[in-house]
């Protein structure tokens, strides 16, 4: 329990939450507007909640330019960051809440982005507590191995970033640059993200859902 102590005040979570209205476009065929809507704030909400719960609020930080997401984000706790409309995406995104953070004390940073629609408390510690060094990069890969869902790093480094298509790779690499130890964590739920129609058919595949998506086109 000291550990997980420990690994609670050493990190801070950064969270980019996109406009509600424009997140998952690529769901377009399957989703339309209102559902992707409303998926969109399910996921915003259920991650700022797991990062609160496990974190503290004031150690999650939520960026997005949205009001409907600082509405959902401020009731936890959350320290809500104006995404600056010049930022260069979800990495400038990134970016900006960690410098946030380190003024703040942070001494690691795990990256979440809103698209884990199984993320929980638990499957969030088992991640961090695989987190074991100093100066380490950890990340967990998507279900193809191409991907990055979660990045945590320590010492906290903004310019690390660099999510995207096949970010694993580019990530490990620029990590290993920087002189970071880097450790691959795998988890089943964590690789699932809702990305495409493939993703979404796969998360409906599963035994229950829970999110807002009845009447997808799949």
């Amino acid at each position: 329990m000291n550990a997980e102590r420990e690994i609670e005040g050493c990190f801070f979570a950064v969270i980019p939450a996109k406009d509600p209205d424009l997140g998952k476009s690529r769901l377009a065929p399957v989703l339309n507007l209102p559902q992707r809507r409303a998926l969109n704030l399910e996921l915003a909400r259920s991650t700022v909640e797991v990062c609160a719960a496990y974190l503290g609020g004031e150690r999650t930080i939520v960026v997005t330019s949205s009001s409907a997401i600082r509405r959902i984000a401020e009731p936890f706790g959350a320290v809500v960051l104006e995404e600056d409309e010049g930022a260069c995406g979800m990495n400038g995104a990134l970016r900006a809440g960690a410098k946030v953070a380190l003024d703040s004390g942070a001494m690691a940073l795990v990256a979440i982005p809103t698209d884990l629609p199984l993320l929980s408390i638990p499957l969030l510690r088992s991640a961090l507590a695989d987190f074991q060094a100093q100066h380490e990069c950890l990340l967990v890969p998507d279900r193809r191995g191409m991907g990055t869902n979660l990045m945590a790093i320590s010492p906290a480094d903004p310019e690390l970033f660099s999510f995207g298509e096949r970010s694993l790779e580019r990530h490990e690499r620029e990590a290993r640059i920087r002189g970071y130890r880097v450790k691959i964590h795998r988890s089943a739920e964590l690789s699932l993200d809702l990305d495409t129609a493939d993703d979404l058919r796969f998360y409906l595949a599963l035994a229950e859902t829970r999110l807002p998506i009845d009447g997808a086109a799949v």
